[in-house]
């Protein structure tokens, strides 16, 4: 029982130590977004993020943003432009 227990904790320090090397790497990311999205959106996401090698969450960005790109018009998308670029910076 007590080795269940070391091996519990064990990969409990190993998804922290993951978790905090990620947001590391997040520096510039500073809002969270919680979405709903349909059972079939949710499978075509994660089969995509195998084939793209991306999370979930850097697929969902970069949609939205080309999303954004090839939507928006006139002085609405120059303001969005230039916050997504300060933010690239």
């Amino acid at each position: 029982m007590v080795s269940g227990t070391v091996g519990v904790q064990f990969r409990y320090l190993k998804i922290v130590n993951k978790m905090s090397t990620k947001k590391q790497n997040d520096k510039n990311l500073e809002k969270i977004l919680n979405i709903r999205v349909s059972a079939e959106l949710a499978e075509a996401l994660e089969e995509t993020k195998w084939s793209l090698r991306k999370s979930i969450s850097e697929v969902v960005r970069e949609a939205v943003e080309l999303y954004l790109d090839n939507n928006l018009q006139g002085e609405v998308k120059l303001r969005v432009d230039e916050i997504l670029h300060k933010e690239a910076k």
